[in-house]
């Protein structure tokens, strides 16, 4: 192989790395936790259900949630151009998986086509933005107040260095949230229950059908591809201009992040006590 093709190979790898990264620090995280969330909140709708008629556990704990859920679908499917044919916010029908659904027209063009990405996972986003927005609005700043779930680049920067500060920011930043929810100080008790009812309903109702999932990879590979050519032209003279500006969003949306952690936590909890009652109290316990 030429020594002309060798280092156009080597560029384009490092532009790959380069987008790879990036796209990891400001989404990656998200998605990462939007995974773990939609499984356990699987979990919980398929053991819930199995100790209490699947439409009495709808409606008591997923109508505010499933509204954002469908919401969300919509103001971003709104914001991408697509006509929107009919809307459901809440639904429930044995047998239906779907508690509400957004019917849009299909993609067309590469806009439309990385739009699907973001239609997709708007449930995780929009829910984690809807939890921070109570936690304000019910109990106060003090919930999350210096809490900052971010990973830098650094000088020489790879995945596992990223992937290492990521795990002990999520631990880190656990602790703090918890550590700050038990020392509230001056907010009526029913104000916390009310917002640790709705942060469950908005937690359990970030899970996304397999429909979305396949929507989301679809258009992950646009934005990949995109963000790769625009790596490749800016990289040219050996610096990641990128990277700075998607660590500068990273850090903007960190609250959300702490949100979506919180998120995943109170459905881990949820899912340590369904579980288990499913189990060996459900209409499929072992005998």
């Amino acid at each position: 192989m030429s020594p002309v093709i060798e280092n156009v190979l080597e560029y384009l790898w490092h532009a790959a790395i380069a987008t790879a990264m990036q796209l990891f620090i400001v989404l990656g995280i998200g998605v990462i936790f939007g995974f773990v969330i939609h499984h356990l909140s699987r979990a919980i709708q398929r053991y819930a259900g199995d100790i209490l008629p699947i439409c009495v556990y709808a409606y008591l704990f997923m109508i505010p949630g499933t509204v954002v859920h469908e919401l969300s679908h919509l103001v971003i499917a709104v914001l991408f151009l697509f006509r929107i044919n009919k809307v459901v916010f809440f639904q429930c029908k044995p047998g239906n998986p779907y508690g509400g659904y957004v019917d849009r027209s299909k993609p067309r063009g590469p806009f439309q086509e990385i739009g699907i990405f973001f239609i997709s996972v708007a449930p995780i986003v929009l829910g984690a933005l809807a939890i921070y927005g109570c936690s304000l609005l019910l109990v106060g700043p003090a919930l999350f107040s210096g809490v900052s779930l971010t990973v830098e680049m650094g000088e020489s920067p790879n995945l596992f260095m990223i992937l290492a500060q990521a795990i002990e920011s999520i631990v880190l930043t656990t602790l703090r949230i918890f550590a700050n929810l038990v020392s509230l100080q001056g907010v009526p008790g029913w104000k916390v229950w009310f917002f640790l009812y709705l942060a469950y309903s908005l937690s359990n109702a970030m899970n996304l059908s397999d429909l979305d999932w396949g929507h989301a990879v679809k258009g992950f590979i646009y934005l990949f591809v995109l963000l790769f050519i625009a790596n490749a032209v800016v990289m040219l003279d050996g610096k990641d201009v990128i990277g700075s500006y998607v660590v500068g969003i990273s850090q903007k949306i960190s609250g959300v992040y702490a949100a979506m952690l919180f998120a995943l936590s109170l459905n881990l909890l949820a899912a340590i006590i369904a579980v288990p009652l499913g189990i060996m109290f459900g209409r499929h316990a072992l005998r």
